[in-house]
């Protein structure tokens, strides 16, 4: 509409009626000509069906309307007779016909060609689906893998790259394919922005997330990571798309595996395996942490829960709210700078406590001995409410081992010249550390005294 009225100094709409034959096209096409083409606007209904108007705007007083209208219908219908004869072309034979014509169309020139990614993609699916287990049905993903590609080839998506996917998911129902396999197809490349939707079902996320991956690993293996405003593969977009559909799909995927998989699927193998799946997760995690940032959270809680999240990206997500909960608390702050102090404990002993065995028999202190009980039983506790997805309650558990912490740094000193007595009590306070590292790691949460 901005754009509309900025090329015209006195805009003036003009409604002109469809003829019923042109909406026997997809409507997807119907209003890409309108809009891009000619900048005219559909006209749609409360269900968003597309009606037999369209809107034109002219520039100047309103005298005459009917001879303007007749232009812009006859102009209109040109255009769309032209999309008729594509459509028609496409319509002439099937999808599957198409995908040798992939091989031709060059991806990248390191990468390969269309029908190489293809490939890639459908492996990178079956891993996802191995994963994933019973939660998709993997015959459909396979079968939209298989075709997913094939409109690229087309008449009216190579006149019209926008309606990639969807047209796809327009010849697919054309013919007769599964409802959901067309909907996988459909929606490929969802989200197509920041806002949009992701896809509808299990096996349209899978689908539309193993092609993310495959972008995201080749253009990391053959070194196009995006700098500043570069990123001709849109590879900004496309990991928090992978972020969004893991998340809002609620998909217990371990994206550090998918990366792996998905690297060693490339032609170009890197030379530093390591280092590649480190600065793809590193990348993809900014991602990540723009969405949680959106979602309200501070970035010191998401800090917080950067261990692990890439593993479980939905359970990330409850442990944010669960820390973000328990953050109200009035004695969260004093927790927070307690556990950073047993952290920081542990850092200076420089990991002196690994290997040893906690035995509560060698401790001799009573506020050692009580921290000690207290953090055994909060840690079964912890075990089972974490299982269970229940964050919240795994940390408020944790919570109330504060006064036993303070307790414990009140009377006792880790540091002492027993070495085996030492040992003991920098296990224990590991044993506290890694207990609340499991919901979050409270030693990166700004707090006043910090």
């Amino acid at each position: 509409v901005r754009e509309t009225v900025d090329m015209v100094e006195h805009p003036s709409a003009v409604v002109v009626r469809l003829r019923d034959e042109h909406l026997r096209l997809p409507a997807a096409l119907l209003k890409l000509v309108m809009k891009k083409q000619l900048k005219f606007f559909p006209v749609i209904d409360a269900k968003g069906g597309l009606l037999p108007a369209f809107i034109g705007v002219r520039d100047g007083r309103s005298e005459g309307n009917k001879l303007v209208a007749e232009g812009y219908r006859r102009v209109l219908e040109a255009r769309f007779n032209d999309a008729a004869f594509f459509f028609g072309r496409d319509c002439a034979g099937h999808l599957a016909a198409r995908l040798p014509m992939l091989s031709k169309v060059t991806y990248q020139q390191e990468l390969g060609s269309m029908e190489g990614k293809r490939t890639r993609v459908g492996n990178i699916a079956s891993d996802l689906c191995g994963a994933l287990g019973a939660a998709v049905d993997q015959s459909v993903v396979v079968h939209a893998t298989r075709v997913a590609y094939a409109d690229l080839v087309t008449d009216v998506v190579k006149e019209f790259p926008e309606l990639q996917g969807t047209m796809g998911g327009v010849y697919a129902r054309r013919e007769q394919m599964a409802e959901n396999v067309a909907v996988a197809i459909e929606q490929f490349y969802f989200p197509v922005a920041a806002k949009s939707p992701v896809p509808a079902t299990a096996e349209a996320a899978v689908v539309s997330l193993a092609g993310k991956l495959d972008s995201l690993a080749g253009c990391f293996a053959v070194g196009l990571i995006p700098t500043g405003s570069a990123d001709p593969y849109a590879l900004r977009r496309q990991a928090l798309g992978a972020v969004r559909i893991v998340i809002e799909r609620n998909l217990s995927i371990d994206l550090l595996e998918a990366f792996k998989n998905a690297a060693e699927a490339q032609p170009v193998r890197s030379s530093d395996p390591e280092s590649l799946s480190a600065k793809l997760a590193d990348f993809v995690w900014g991602r990540a942490t723009s969405y949680f940032e959106e979602q309200g959270f501070a970035v010191d809680e998401i800090r917080a829960v950067r261990a692990g999240a890439l593993r479980d990206l939905p359970a990330a997500l409850k442990r944010l709210k669960a820390l973000q909960g328990a953050r109200r608390d009035p004695s969260f702050e004093a927790l927070a700078a307690a556990f950073k102090r047993a952290s920081n404990i542990l850092k200076q002993s420089k990991g002196a406590e690994r290997g040893v065995v906690g035995d509560r028999a060698r401790l001799v202190d009573k506020a050692e001995l009580a921290l000690y009980d207290a953090v055994q039983s909060a840690e079964a506790q912890v075990a089972s409410r974490v299982t269970d997805g229940d964050y919240a309650g795994a940390l408020g558990g944790l919570v109330s081992i504060k006064p036993h912490l303070d307790g414990f740094f009140e009377n006792v000193m880790v540091m002492v010249d027993d070495e085996a007595l030492k040992l003991q009590r920098l296990a224990l306070l590991a044993r506290l550390v890694g207990a609340f590292k499991r919901v979050a790691d409270l030693s990166e949460i700004q707090t006043p005294a910090a």
